[in-house]
């Protein structure tokens, strides 16, 4: 199980001047977490992908429960409701007031900043995977747990219309906490809401809203372009996915990548980064190719993309 990591290092190569107040890294344990609260990060992971294309950042969800579960919210006030031509009284503002403190004192690392994540453009990761394999050092670096995250990730947020219009609706509170503990949820549970109004809507509107072509964007909010489908796809293909893994998923990507002219149309910071990998994986197992952007008359090569596996 994860946990996230505050305001520590173990690293004595990493230097800081501030005693590395206010960093964040989330660490992998084996054998961190009961049955239960395995079984209840499940649960939220399958909500969040159920509902990704409604709410497509992640609400710090995991982070929260751990700070939730460290930091429980003591008081227990009820919810106050106002219409718009009731009088607002003293004690309603006290509880509103009171009830807001508990919620951020609840979200607050222990030494005093609140954290959170910093996601969505979807074209810096890649870099990151690339040189690594460049450098031959994946393996090193990113644990098998790390590698598992990172694809979790980027196929979270490669839109198919048929995922979006066709998933299968949950509803209620997913992490499944009492009244008392539930106050950190309260952002989540508006969203929840939205989303409900949301999946309402016609085809017609998710057709137009969301990608639904299997291709990715700059950022989780964007409309697939050849900049983050390209990247996004040989970074999977360097993390070890197959051409034809996840459900359809690789083939959706390649066939965005064919139908928009191949990675011949890839702008030059992405010729730049594929240039630089050539370096590196003309031999490999993972990916064999005299030049990415032209490709081999391989699996996938009418992406301009050879591939070995």
């Amino acid at each position: 199980m994860w946990k996230l990591k505050l305001s520590e290092n173990d690293d004595p190569w990493l230097k800081s001047t501030n005693n590395h107040l206010g960093r964040e890294y989330w660490e992998f344990d084996p054998n961190l977490g009961t049955v239960e609260e395995r079984s209840l990060i499940e649960r939220v992971r399958d909500e969040f992908r159920v509902n990704r294309f409604m709410v497509k950042h992640s609400s710090d969800l995991l982070m929260l429960m751990q700070l939730a579960k460290e930091n429980p919210c003591k008081t227990k006030l009820p919810r106050v409701k106002l219409r718009s031509e009731e009088k607002v009284t003293k004690e309603a503002v006290e509880i509103i007031l009171r009830r807001a403190l508990g919620f951020y004192s609840t979200i607050q690392a222990e030494d005093g900043h609140w954290p959170g994540d910093w996601s969505g453009p979807l074209f810096l990761l890649p870099g990151l995977i690339i040189s690594l394999h460049v450098m031959d050092a994946v393996e090193t670096i990113l644990s098998e747990e790390h590698q598992r995250e990172i694809c979790r990730y980027l196929f979270n947020h490669q839109p198919t219309l048929a995922a979006a219009v066709g998933g299968k609706r949950k509803h209620g509170c997913p992490l499944g906490l009492s009244c008392q503990n539930r106050t950190f949820l309260h952002d989540y549970q508006m969203q929840r809401s939205l989303r409900r109004s949301y999946l309402c809507c016609s085809c017609s509107f998710l057709t137009t809203t969301l990608n639904g072509d299997g291709g990715w964007g700059l950022h989780i909010e964007g409309h697939s372009t050849m900049f983050g489908t390209a990247l996004n796809y040989v970074s999977l293909r360097l993390l070890g996915e197959k051409v034809d893994g996840r459900d359809g998923d690789m083939e959706k990507a390649r066939k965005w990548i064919i139908d928009h002219g191949g990675l011949s149309f890839v702008p030059s910071w992405v010729a730049g980064w594929f240039l630089e990998a050539n370096v590196a994986v003309g031999g490999s197992s993972g990916l064999r190719h005299k030049s990415v952007v032209t490709g081999l008359k391989t699996a996938d090569s009418e992406a301009g993309l050879g591939t070995g596996g």
